[in-house]
């Protein structure tokens, strides 16, 4: 993964690949293409399994396995953007609610089912010809809210008052108390102060065999006073609804939520499955509470969605380039409420980004490379490699494209929503203080060319490095950016708009003589190894060879030139793409779980078919299968974001621009016709590929291009010419 020190804290990929075969957890004989089926339930698989079947939305998240007596579980609580007060900042784990009192008698058998249509887990004992039932859900329609129903033999599940466990911590608080008639239990981070507090009520119902125990749940975070307040209020009113209410409305819910986006794959089930699971966990991420005309019900502004989101603690919940490039574009066209309300996370910690920048003498705005509740820098300095070495960590100092790529959320989220109010406030302070920042951070050469020196560009093997193409272009398209918004709507000097016009032009970015743009100064310079010199990707180049042996090579983490093609291609020599795309991937380690799905994005364009279908499935399966041994630190919600884009943007070639859609399908006849709906600024866009024809339709006339001729009607039909396509 794109993070700092990755390659210190994870074994090489080839290795966690051979490790993870034996031992899949996703069961492939399922046939409902809308359920997820997990086995076995031991060991590794396990703990993958508990991130997998995470219930969660955008402000809280429970790890899926039930806690049961004598069965062995990983329960956590999150909640989105509440972190420890350590100098390195932390998720707070909050109370367990998810744990039962019952016992097994005599071998079991365990399973487990996330029904993605619905959002609900299912968990599963059998035993002596018995089994122990366990149905939960986080409420998709009422914020904190969730449902437990427990069924089993009356013998075999206890009735006690509702079990919820503290996440033991050094440097917390763990209290009970009752407000009103609830018990509520907290946990509180003596430093930062932040609390999350979870009320519970149980309700029995016996039989002369049997049992069921329906668990409701209030769920709070935050870091103010009155939040056991709030969490008992929560369990009042979902005790008020009653648990059947309660689950009509959290169907309903998904039901909405899938009204406006889905992939379907009719002849490769198992890769629509797994597209599908990644866009349910980008639904979870971004959605919360609303109702039917998706308006949020809930207190919260802003939404921090760290790499692993809310499903487990690896890189401590902390914000990176992920959120802005990975799932915000993602859920701009998907669930754009959460789009809003992740730039929005942004836009509150301006003051922080603006005290930076001024320390380091620069003006406007720095966003850090790593984020948590405060806004400032919480990357790691250090870290020790896999044979103990002590490396510093440069990420925070040096990764500063995180500056650009927020700003390039920006402008994209105004592209497929057409959310000018935004655009007109938050957005345009987030774009020109931004703006301020590379005019003071470029450097100006005698011959006016400007440059950027001193970086660390996506592919994270080569440090300080010169004029990084990727950072260069996305910078370019940050100025650009602030220069069209200011001119639209005030605010900023004429003067200060003609600089940022003018560093865009003088910013180094052209191919060289043979068409190659070289990836930094110097970069060509290198050891031109192919990455098949040293293995088979996906694999850790830097673990298997070292820091320094790598950064004398031109092998590269994962595509850095080629992202800046994926992201602002108009920027980019169109008629040199395949040259570069070509070069880029023999040197590509994708020793990140970022560069499959963007690299089979890129592959697709080229129409190098196998290859792209390759890396698309390795990250649709990366966490499903466990591919990198890492999924029970949480899923990759950057590696799902990815493959959500290689379908959209690669698969089906549909972009969003200031001026409408653009439509240019690169589908393999292996993959067989597809069908995705998203949505583009308030209307469901379904649009379908297959063979020689495609079809884009909305309920109302959007303008699409295709060919370069631009068309504006509800439904489009679209013909295949050779290579290329072409409005019927």
């Amino acid at each position: 993964m794109a993070r700092t020190g990755s390659s210190a804290r994870q074994p090489p990929a080839r290795t966690e690949v051979a490790t993870a075969a034996a031992t899949p957890v996703q069961s492939a004989d399922s046939s409902d293409r809308w359920v997820v089926d997990l086995a076995p339930l031991d060991g590794r698989g396990r703990r993958a399994c508990e991130s997998i079947a995470t219930v969660a939305d955008a402000s809280f998240g429970a790890r899926g396995l039930t806690g049961l007596d004598g069965s062995v579980s990983w329960p956590a609580l999150f909640a989105s953007g509440v972190y420890t007060g350590d100098d390195i900042p932390e998720l707070l784990a909050g109370p367990v609610w998810t744990t039962v009192k019952g016992r097994l008698d005599g071998p079991s058998t365990e399973s487990l089912q996330v029904d993605l249509r619905h959002g609900i887990v299912r968990h599963r004992w059998q035993f002596d010809g018995h089994e122990i039932m366990v149905h939960r859900f986080l409420s998709g329609a009422d914020v904190g809210v969730a449902v437990q129903r427990v069924d089993g033999p009356v013998d075999s599940v206890a009735t006690t008052e509702p079990v919820v466990r503290p996440g033991p911590r050094p440097g917390t608080s763990v209290t009970s108390a009752l407000v009103g008639t609830a018990e509520v239990m907290s946990v509180r981070d003596d430093r930062s102060g932040a609390c999350i507090a979870v009320a519970a009520h149980d309700e029995v119902n016996d039989t002369s065999s049997s049992r069921s125990i329906v668990r409701l749940v209030g769920i709070a975070a935050g870091g103010g006073a009155g939040i056991q307040t709030m969490a008992a209020d929560r369990l009042r009113r979902a005790r008020s609804n009653g648990p059947a209410a309660l689950e009509r409305r959290h169907r309903s819910a998904w039901d909405r939520r899938w009204a406006r986006c889905g992939t379907w794959m009719p002849d490769r089930p198992e890769l629509e499955r797994a597209v599908r699971f990644a866009t349910f966990h980008l639904l979870c991420a971004g959605s919360t509470g609303s109702d039917p005309d998706g308006t949020v019900q809930t207190p919260s502004t802003e939404t921090a969605i760290g790499a692993r989101g809310v499903t487990g603690t690896s890189y401590r919940g902390h914000v990176f380039w992920d959120a802005d490039v990975f799932v915000v574009p993602v859920l701009s066209a998907i669930a754009p409420a959460g789009a809003r309300r992740s730039l929005d996370y942004r836009w509150a910690r301006l003051g922080q980004a603006r005290a930076r920048a001024h320390r380091e003498g620069r003006r406007g705005a720095r966003f850090p490379w790593e984020s948590a509740a405060a806004g400032t820098e919480v990357t790691p300095v250090s870290a020790h490699d896999l044979r103990g070495n002590l490396l510093a960590i440069r990420t925070g100092e040096l990764e500063i494209h995180i500056t650009a790529d927020i700003a390039w959320a920006v402008g994209n989220h105004v592209d497929w929503t057409g959310d000018d109010e935004f655009l007109a406030s938050h957005g345009l302070e987030l774009l020109v203080e931004t703006a301020r920042y590379w005019t003071s951070r470029l450097e100006i050469d005698q011959d006016r060319s400007a440059h950027l020196r001193g970086v660390i560009g996506p592919d994270e093997y080569h440090e300080h490095v010169d004029d990084n193409v990727f950072t260069n272009v996305m910078v370019r398209h940050n100025l650009d950016l602030a220069a069209a918004a200011a001119v639209r709507f005030g605010g900023c000097d004429p003067t200060e708009i003609r600089t940022w016009q003018e560093l865009s032009e003088a910013l180094v970015v052209e191919p060289d003589e043979s068409g190659i743009y070289e990836q930094f100064s110097g970069y060509h310079a290198l050891d031109d190894l192919s990455v098949h010199d040293i293995g088979e990707p996906p694999l850790s180049a830097d673990a298997l060879l070292g820091h320094d042996v790598i950064a004398g090579t031109q092998i590269i983490k994962q595509p850095d030139v080629m992202m800046a093609y994926h992201l602002v291609p108009h920027l980019l020599d169109a008629g040199v793409f395949e040259r570069n795309l070509a070069r880029a991937i023999e040197r590509t380690a994708h020793g990140s779980s970022l560069s499959p799905a963007i690299s089979a994005s890129l592959l697709f364009r080229a129409r190098r078919w196998q290859e792209a279908t390759d890396l698309l499935e390795l990250a649709a399966f990366l966490d499903l299968d466990d591919v990198t041994g890492t999924t029970a630190g949480g899923l990759h919600l950057a590696t799902m974001g990815g493959l959500w884009q290689a379908v959209t943007f690669g698969l089906l070639g549909l972009r969003a621009t200031a001026s409408g859609l653009v439509f240019d399908p690169h589908v393999p006849p292996e993959l067989g016709p597809i069908r995705h709906r998203l949505m583009y600024r308030g209307t469901p866009i379904d649009v379908r590929v297959s063979d020689d024809r495609a079809r884009v339709e909305g309920s109302v006339a959007v303008p699409l291009a295709v060919a370069g001729e631009t068309r504006k009607a509800c439904r489009h039909d679209v013909r295949r010419t050779g290579e290329g396509w072409e409005h019927r």
